[in-house]
This record gives C-alpha cells, sequence and structure tokens, in this order.
C-alpha cells in the first residue's frame, strides 16, 4: 500500500496557507491545475512539494481521485515533466 503525505498549514510568520504532498502525480495534478508551486522538501528520500493552498483545495482533490478534473492531456503531461525535472535537482 503507497503512503501518502499530506499537510494544510499555516506558518507562524506570516506565510500564507500552504499544501505539502509527497504523492508526486497528486502534485503534477495540482500544478497543472494552476496551484503554485512555493517550494520543495525532502522527507527521507521522498520529495515534498509546497504550495500555495487555495479554498477549493479539498474539491480539486477530491475531483482528482474521482476522475473528476478537467485538465488538459497536454497541460498534464507538461506538468509531469517539469515535476520530474524539479525531482532530480533536489
Amino acid at each position: 500500500m503507497t503512503q501518502h503525505y499530506t499537510r494544510a498549514r499555516l506558518d507562524s510568520i506570516g506565510v500564507p496557507n500552504q499544501y505539502e504532498t509527497a504523492d508526486f502525480y497528486l502534485a503534477s495534478f495540482l500544478k497543472a491545475s494552476g496551484y503554485l508551486l512555493v517550494g520543495l522538501g525532502r522527507i527521507g528520500n521522498r520529495t515534498v512539494f509546497k504550495f500555495e493552498d487555495r479554498t477549493e483545495r479539498s474539491a480539486d482533490i477530491l475531483a482528482y481521485y474521482n476522475n473528476g478534473g478537467s485538465i488538459a492531456p497536454l497541460i498534464l503531461v507538461s506538468a509531469i515533466k517539469e515535476m520530474k525535472a524539479l525531482i532530480h535537482s533536489v
């Protein structure tokens, strides 16, 4: 079973809400959906993608898991390629 790491938080120094996930394809979906990638981190050998949070994030994630997203395939493929490049640069 795949273990996913997801978390939303408010940074104590005034950084806007951020959403973090180690799920590569979810991160690619969020990037393709227009979420702003604000950082990368590591937990062991896994890359954690940090996005600026949105109020509609929960609905977007449900759409992803229920195959309800409406992203053009080429935009998603481009996001996957960008995220892979980021993983290999960290």
